[in-house]
């Protein structure tokens, strides 16, 4: 009896009689076999049998148990992965196993109740034959005292492996921490089951470099030597190829990891070493990314001296001229690790600006009413961009910068000292303060010089007394002092002469000099002074000489000041009487004075009627001889006129009588 139903109503499909040529019913150690001819076996099969007995087979059996014909169907999941379906021999679920047969070996058991199995095998390219047994827990063979087995169709099933391994995930890569800069990689195994060796590579753009292999059995980590030692950021990456020559190299899916580049910069200026260096992006975990600084100085152990999550730091504590070698170690997830990336080590040696060692001021002097004049000796050693000339009329405020010089380039020796002129002053006036700033390249000022204050002479004519009172600041300020005060004098008939070399006292006042704290006095007598010929003018200028122990023993400097003039009031003596005789004695009547401009002088003698009887404006003439147009005059008076000016354009006049005693 048959049906293809589940469990549908069952047909007779045949009747047979046992042990006769004709039947389709076999016998075979007591044991019948029934072929079923013709079935259609894409179709489901169920069969039972029964028996007839009796007078003419009227008493039927009772069915026996129900069998399903097994089909098996195989299904290609993957090139590498078959699914295996089959039918239930039974419809009740008895205790047996699936016996699943690969060709002619057992591959394996399914658990009891599976009606479906996956077949995974590692092969290139392969046909594979299945069939499934099932052995009946209930039905013995007598023959051989085994159970009866029910057994499926063969059906083919094909591996084709061309599926290249899983991506290849890279753990990280460094450099090796000294300064050869060799490239290192580590990875992990892949998950593909038949990877035989990896390829190396460097990742380029759009392309790949195959470096070397490194077997599936050795340790997963490569020292790129060959390519040693890299000059920029390099890109590493690793891919896996399975027995079957399986790989992405064509697809080039790759996880590819950049070395950390560090590049030390001296930051002249700020005194630092700026460290900066690509960010490491490629860790699988993609958290944020811990980069540790180690400095070693001059050698030392390294230490670490930070820690930051930009790819940049910077390094302060210095010494100029010692050398420091750095490396960074990236740590995925923040710093925490596990998995790191370390650079090659970067050496540097700290360079930066260099203050000058001294800026020293030599002095201030006066040149010219519209000049002053001021020289510094500087360390040409030192980084220099310029110098600030910078004025005050104050010692301790209000500097502004009057002038930015740039340095020559190239610097000679000469250049270790700097004059400059000052040519926006008006020195009679007043008296300045000067200092220069040392600027260097960054702008900053490295050195300030010394002040140097110009002197600033005054001179008060006291014509009462014929004596000039001179005044003067003190000079500012010199590494020896000042020594002495040089008083230089010079009237219209002479040249500018040192007449006195004034110590410098304590405060207080001796023979004609007074000093205090604003300044300096002294007193010139020039009522009897050999240069009274003059017109009455007096110009003086004052010389600071420094004193001993100078700046690194150099000549002691001078600083002159202005020169101002007094003029004194003219001064006349007119005799009021003389004998022209002829004996050489007072024959002549002549005027004497003094201070007073001798181009500007007249001299006119009148008789008692008023009659103009002498005239000359010759002050260097002998004088009247007491004639009058070759005639000697009578005895008796005579008025004068004596008209004269004075070196300060003032005019005078004197009058008078003059008596003729013969």
């Amino acid at each position: 009896h048959s049906t293809s139903n589940k469990p549908g109503s069952f047909a007779l499909i045949d009747s047979i009689r046992g042990n006769r040529t004709s039947d389709h019913l076999v016998w075979y150690n007591r044991i019948q076999e029934f072929f079923h001819v013709g079935v259609n076996d894409t179709l489901d099969h169920y069969y039972y049998l029964t028996s007839s007995s009796g007078c003419d087979g009227q008493q039927e059996s009772v069915p026996t148990m129900k069998l399903r014909a097994m089909e098996l169907d195989v299904t290609a999941i993957s090139d590498s992965v078959n699914q295996l379906d089959w039918t239930q021999v039974t419809p009740s679920a008895i205790s047996p196993n699936y016996i699943i047969w690969r060709d002619n070996g057992i591959n394996g058991n399914s658990p009891y109740g599976t009606e479906n199995s996956e077949d995974t095998w590692v092969v290139c390219n392969e046909q594979v034959t299945y069939h499934i047994e099932y052995p009946h827990p209930t039905i013995i063979d007598p023959s051989t005292s085994q159970l009866c087995v029910s057994t499926s169709p063969k059906v083919d099933g094909y591996f084709i492996d061309d599926t290249p391994p899983a991506k290849q995930f890279v753990d990280s890569v460094s450099m090796r921490r000294d300064t050869t800069f060799t490239g290192m990689i580590g990875w992990k195994k892949n998950t593909s089951k038949d990877v035989t060796k990896y390829y190396v590579m460097n990742c380029l753009p759009g392309s790949y470099k195959i470096l070397d292999t490194v077997n599936a059995g050795s340790p997963l980590f490569y020292m790129d030597n060959a390519n040693a030692p890299l000059e920029a950021i390099t890109q590493y990456t690793v891919t896996a190829q399975d027995s079957c020559g399986n790989n992405n190299l064509s697809k080039q899916q790759f996880d590819c990891h950049a070395t950390i580049f560090v590049k030390p910069v001296m930051d002249f200026c700020d005194q630092s070493i700026l460290l900066q260096w690509n960010a490491y992006e490629d860790f699988a975990s993609g958290a944020a990314v811990g980069y540790v600084i180690y400095v070693s100085e001059n050698g030392s152990p390294y230490k670490e001296v930070g820690m930051t999550t930009e790819p940049k730091f910077k390094y302060s504590e210095l010494v100029n001229g010692n050398n420091y070698c750095f490396y960074i170690t990236g740590w995925e997830n923040d710093g925490a690790g596990p998995i790191s990336s370390s650079s090659a080590v970067v050496c540097i040696d700290a360079d930066f600006i260099r203050r000058p060692a001294f800026a020293y001021l030599r002095y201030a002097t006066v040149v010219d009413t519209n000049l002053a004049r001021m020289c510094m000796k500087v360390d040409l050693d030192a980084d220099i961009g310029e110098y600030w000339v910078k004025r005050s009329n104050k010692k301790d405020e209000g500097y502004k910068v009057i002038a930015t010089v740039e340095l020559p380039d190239p610097l000679t020796p000469a250049d270790s000292n700097f004059c400059f002129d000052d040519i926006d002053v008006n020195t009679t006036k007043m008296s300045y303060y000067y200092k220069i700033d040392v600027v260097d390249p960054c702008g900053e000022v490295g050195r300030s010089s010394n002040v140097g204050h110009t002197m600033l002479l005054s001179v008060v004519a006291d014509n009462d007394k014929n004596r000039n009172f001179l005044t003067w600041n003190h000079y500012e300020e010199w590494a020896g002092g000042v020594n002495n005060y040089e008083v230089w004098r010079g009237t219209s008939v002479s040249n500018m002469t040192k007449i006195m070399s004034l110590p410098v006292y304590q405060f207080g006042s001796i023979d004609g000099l007074s000093v205090n704290k604003d300044g300096i006095q002294y007193i010139d007598n020039v009522s009897n002074n050999q240069n009274i010929q003059g017109n009455g003018e007096f110009c003086y200028y004052v010389v600071a000489n420094e004193g001993t122990g100078t700046f690194m023993q150099i000549e002691p400097e001078r600083s002159k000041s202005n020169t101002v003039c007094a003029v004194q009031h003219p001064l006349f003596y007119v005799p009021n009487s003389f004998t022209p005789n002829g004996d050489g004695v007072n024959d002549y009547f002549m005027p004497k004075g003094a201070f007073h401009d001798v181009k500007a002088y007249k001299l006119e003698v009148f008789n008692r009627w008023g009659e103009m009887i002498y005239s000359t404006d010759n002050y260097n003439s002998n004088g009247w001889d007491g004639t009058y147009k070759g005639t000697p005059a009578p005895t008796g008076s005579y008025v004068y006129v004596v008209n004269y000016t004075s070196a300060d354009g003032l005019e005078y006049e004197k009058r008078g009588t003059v008596a003729i005693t013969r």
